[in-house]
């Protein structure tokens, strides 16, 4: 376990990670990134972790620059390194319409609130159920491209709304006791479905 940072960095930059295959950065999502970046009042990075190496991770860090002026996109790492890196970030940005499952629980685990699109397949709800489920306000969840890069831009204007959500994550109910109590694995389904 790395220990969740509590503070706002003090170079003033917001930085949103994106733990996610490139197949899953689809041209609406980054085009939303790329309006934030240009309308956000202060600094913003975003931090991508796609899990690739050699050509594919060359082809991702390539197209993402081309479209994003302030990217860090980060290849196969070591789990810890990849804690690390999650823990310097402030915000969780959900892919969409295909979201996540484990780098969810990872970045509540180091307190990111998530920021999720919610669609009609079942691929395009798990990140609003977990967003629910670990009792985070409703309005993180969003239905169309503009809500989504106003809800991006709202927390990247206001970190004292993003300290306080982190706050929520560390000290409520750990992500844990919300997702995996112990002796009952259907439960994690169960919780997904509710």
């Amino acid at each position: 376990r790395v220990t969740p940072l509590r503070n706002l960095p003090e170079d003033g930059v917001i930085r949103i990670a994106i733990p996610s295959v490139a197949q899953k950065l689809t041209a609406a999502f980054v085009r939303c990134l790329g309006e934030v970046q240009a309308r956000a009042a202060c600094p913003v990075e975003f931090v991508f972790f796609t899990g690739e190496a050699g050509v594919s991770h060359a082809a991702a860090t390539h197209n993402l620059l081309r479209e994003l002026k302030n990217a860090t996109i980060h290849g196969a790492l070591p789990y810890p390194d990849y804690i690390r890196e999650i823990n310097r970030c402030q915000i969780h940005a959900c892919t969409f319409p295909f979201g996540g499952t484990n780098s969810l629980l990872d970045s509540l685990h180091q307190g990111l609130p998530l920021v999720a699109m919610e669609g009609a397949e079942v691929h395009a709800r798990i990140d609003a159920s977990f967003i629910r489920r670990a009792g985070l306000p409703k309005n993180l969840i969003c239905h169309s491209e503009q809500e989504y890069v106003d809800c991006l831009l709202r927390l990247v204007e206001h970190p004292d709304e993003i300290l306080r959500l982190r706050h929520q994550l560390l000290n409520g109910d750990s992500v844990n006791s919300v997702f995996m109590r112990t002796g009952i694995p259907e439960l994690f389904a169960d919780q997904l479905r509710s």
